[in-house]
């Protein structure tokens, strides 16, 4: 469970709820494919349809991850051009990324190839493997607008050799995973969580 902090402030000024690894996320992407939406979601179960996102809005929020407790640093890219290099907060010090596109704009996906190398160019061209990412399929409670199947969205995944996730900022559906399945990769964590590990051992 998430639990809301603060909206928009530098962590300095606000307090984590729990105790836990601190670790500073960012959620970018296309614009208009629902980031801000996303992180308000998560962190306060809402949506906000009339929300307006300033650049790089930052929140607080703490949650739990297989039995570890995590206090994020969740950086909004709002207003951050399409396909510009990424800089500033939006790099330094960022443990992961989600990068998002909406599954009804077929736009927004033909644009995540360039978004995740001009991540990668801003970083300094770390190899892939070094970046911890997730792609994230927003907006698949339209089924019936979607615009990019599951299936050509899990090929790019595996073509830029990142997890793919969906979720619905509308309906909360998959939000939590999405960041749960973040943290998972920054920490270099199994996909499946530890009461499945142990069955595995124990059979």
């Amino acid at each position: 469970m998430a639990y809301p902090v603060a909206r928009g402030v530098h962590p300095t000024t606000g307090s984590f709820l729990m105790e836990g690894k601190l670790r500073r996320l960012a959620v970018i992407g296309p614009k208009c494919v629902g980031k801000s939406s996303i992180i308000l979601r998560f962190i306060e179960n809402t949506f906000e349809d009339g929300y307006t996102p300033t650049i790089e809005d930052l929140f607080l929020v703490s949650t739990n991850v297989d039995g570890t407790a995590f206090n994020c640093e969740l950086l909004d890219s709002a207003g951050q051009d399409d396909v510009s290099t990424y800089g500033g907060q939006l790099t330094i010090g960022i443990r992961g990324y989600l990068i998002v596109f909406s599954v009804r704009d077929r736009e927004t996906f033909d644009l995540i190839k360039p978004v995740n190398q001009n991540l990668l160019v801003s970083l300094g061209g770390p190899p892939t493997h070094e970046v911890p990412r997730v792609l994230v399929g927003n907006q698949i409670d339209a089924a019936g607008e979607r615009k990019v199947s599951k299936a050509e969205a899990q090929a790019l995944a595996k073509e830029l050799r990142i997890p793919y996730m969906e979720c619905s900022a509308l309906s909360g559906e998959g939000i939590q995973d999405v960041f749960h399945s973040l943290l998972r990769e920054v920490e270099g964590m199994a996909k499946v969580p530890k009461k499945e590990k142990k069955k595995c051992v124990i059979s």
